[in-house]
């Protein structure tokens, strides 16, 4: 039993049946007069965000500095330089199918590591990376140099969306089972392999059969993974 992505709109709609011709609202949605029209636009309905998600990018300019100790993003594309510009104080983030690229071009995805050794304050981090981009957050090195980061260890809370097999969950579950501060909820990408499975399936068999944890049992789902072992770990994972 697999829980449900974010999602973006939830609740029922309705087709719209517009007055005017699809094409022109199209344009309008594409192509609006001014911030203060489209603010307007978006709260009367979803269609205008879904065709036109705010970019934040032409924002950054007009900023003289930031002290964001919370960060929520969601459908971005920005630069690594950006990031770094308004997450130097984040102590909280939360990013959902953002894109933060390097400047090079053609331009490279940040990996996770990176993103992570910039965030020196960070207490809790949230990610769910899009599943569809050719590159990834995650390296087949992210655990190797996330576990480098001397405060890598101390955040409270890790949550961690579409994991794909490159990631080392055998030398990071023995990191976990040393940390006794940061909670982990772990979901991994539908698609990977039966041995990657299997290897999951031996660590939270592990977890479960264990009857005192002097670590905080992490939260780990993946795609077939039985309910009733699933609900157990949970349990387990509240109980931190």
């Amino acid at each position: 039993m697999l829980p449900s992505e974010k999602l973006n709109f939830q609740g029922p709609y309705l087709r719209q049946n517009w007055s005017l011709p699809d094409s022109f609202i199209y344009n309008l949605a594409i192509k609006p007069s001014n911030a203060n029209g489209f603010a307007k636009l978006v709260k009367s309905c979803k269609y205008f965000y879904s065709k036109n998600p705010v970019s934040l990018s032409p924002i950054f300019p007009k900023l003289y500095k930031t002290d964001f100790e919370k960060l929520d993003l969601s459908i971005q594309t920005i630069s690594y330089n950006d990031f770094l510009f308004i997450s130097s104080n984040v102590e909280n983030i939360e990013l959902i199918r953002v894109v933060i690229k390097n400047e090079e071009v053609p331009y490279t995805i940040v990996p996770l590591e990176k993103l992570v050794k910039a965030l020196p304050k960070i207490k809790n981090i949230s990610l769910c990376e899009n599943q569809n981009h050719m590159s990834s957050i995650f390296t087949r090195n992210t655990v190797k140099e996330l576990l480098i980061i001397p405060h890598f260890s101390k955040i409270s809370k890790i949550t961690l969306h579409n994991i794909p097999e490159t990631f080392d969950i055998e030398t990071f579950f023995a990191f976990i089972k040393k940390n006794k501060i940061t909670k982990f909820r772990l979901y991994f990408h539908h698609s990977f392999s039966a041995a990657y499975k299997n290897c999951l399936e031996a660590i939270i068999d592990e977890i479960l059969q264990t009857e005192n944890h002097d670590y905080k049992v992490p939260c780990i789902c993946f795609y077939g993974l039985e309910e009733k072992k699933w609900k157990k770990l949970q349990s387990l994972y509240d109980k931190n």
